[in-house]
């Protein structure tokens, strides 16, 4: 999420912020942009986006290769599972087995 604002409007100068994440808000940049006499703060902001520009040119991108990357994890992980899936159930016999059998194993075993 991308947000910008102006705040504090002290002696014809705004406080123009950037704030880019996600549920916490953080203002990632913040400049001092001189305000016009007679005009509305509210109604200088688009010139205040202007001279402040993209504070994250590559925010997009990096959000899309976060993206992509998740995916290709999920479905590697997905297809892992799909081939480990028909040894589940004999591991859990061998265990179980295992489990059964071993005081039966330390009691014959020669030692």
């Amino acid at each position: 999420m991308l947000a910008l604002g102006m705040e504090r409007f002290d002696e014809g100068v705004a406080l123009v912020f950037l704030d880019v994440g996600g549920r916490a808000p953080q203002v990632t940049e913040t400049r001092r942009i001189p305000l016009e006499a007679g005009i509305p703060p509210s109604e200088q902001l688009p010139r205040a986006i202007e001279q402040i520009g993209p504070a994250h040119p590559d925010a997009i991108a990096t959000a899309l290769e976060a993206v992509i990357r998740i995916a290709v994890v999920l479905v590697i992980t997905v297809y892992c599972l799909q081939i480990l899936a028909p040894f589940v159930i004999p591991v859990a016999w061998g265990a179980i087995i295992a489990v059964a059998l071993f005081p039966l194993f330390t009691k014959v075993k020669v030692g």
